[in-house]
């Protein structure tokens, strides 16, 4: 793995925003490159979720990567409001499959599906409306 896919894994695992300084903008968009062709090697049900960008302020330019917040979704059921999952069971399935398949602990799988899970939650007793 090289070490910008090991960037996108850490950015993936951990759900933290990575910035990546650079010395001007030639490198920034050389890096911003490598990166965006590091994702397509990713399976789509989590590449899709990585923001790939320039930032340029008074601090410096860097390329940022991070998670794409994904709108919550819900059924309205008899009055209920019940999320509904981000991923498919089949989608589930593969990430599952593929975090194995990359030496993930069953601990750190559970662990990440029940945060993932409690994330989409948050909120589903909002606007219970009949």
């Amino acid at each position: 793995m090289s070490l910008w896919e090991n960037y996108l894994e850490q950015v993936i695992l951990t759900g933290k925003t990575l910035m990546i300084p650079c010395t001007d903008k030639q490198q920034q968009n050389s890096i911003k490159t490598i990166m965006f062709r590091a994702r397509q090697k990713m399976p789509s049900v989590v590449s899709d979720l990585l923001r790939i960008s320039s930032i340029s302020g008074d601090t410096g330019l860097f390329v940022k990567l991070h998670i794409q917040k994904q709108p919550k979704a819900f059924f309205l059921e008899d009055g209920e409001i019940i999320p509904l999952p981000l991923l498919s069971r089949s989608e589930q399935e593969r990430l599952i499959r593929v975090m194995r398949e990359d030496g993930i602990s069953e601990e750190d799988i559970e662990d990440y599906l029940k945060e993932m899970i409690k994330d989409n939650s948050k909120g589903s007793n909002r606007g219970n409306s009949k």
